[in-house]
């Protein structure tokens, strides 16, 4: 087993490729184009991804130096400011190089929708108890658990959750499971 964080996912992008798999379990809200690139490219060359927690890859950040000029220090993020005239906007990027604006993933502005990398994307934030629901019991995952489709886990989906869009960036052959 071997760790990294997002900065070494960032900095060094070669390192997924050494690697059988790439598991994210965290509350990963945050990327860089550097790390979606090394994620997206670690997928293309057949390393096995398992996302455990929804919002992932939500809004775009970039890494900057500190005033020491300690490489990726600053995390910078405008998040709904990043195309408005108003303050603490815009991204200096906009319209210059909007690949890098700092804005949510699926923005028109980037238009690189998360669910094109994860399968799927971010939804909406809800203070509900939401079931699990099974969907495709007949999964190698659900081997030996005695679910059927439409069994029912409660207490497991988070108050942020993701779901399966529509949108023409889904990855060929999904497997929805719930």
């Amino acid at each position: 087993v071997a760790y990294t964080t997002n900065i070494d996912t960032d900095a060094h992008p070669g390192e997924l490729l050494k690697r059988k798999a790439f598991v994210s379990v965290g509350h990963d809200e945050y990327w860089t184009m550097g790390m979606h690139n090394a994620v997206q490219s670690a997928i293309s060359a057949g390393v096995n991804v398992a996302f455990f927690s929804a919002n992932t890859a939500y809004w775009q950040i970039r890494l900057e130096p500190n005033t020491t000029g300690v490489a990726n220090r600053i995390e910078v993020g405008y998040k709904d400011f990043a195309t408005s005239s108003s303050a603490p906007g815009p991204d200096p990027l906009w319209n210059v190089n909007n690949l890098l604006v700092t804005t949510n993933w699926r923005d028109p502005v980037v238009n690189m929708p998360e669910n094109g990398l994860l399968g799927v994307m971010y939804e909406q934030q809800e203070d509900n108890d939401y079931a699990y629901v099974v969907t495709n019991a007949a999964n190698w995952i659900y081997a030996g658990t005695g679910f059927v489709d439409g069994t029912k886990v409660a207490g497991i989906v988070g108050y942020e959750y993701d779901r399966v869009w529509n949108n023409g960036f889904s990855p060929a052959n999904e497997t929805v499971l719930s």
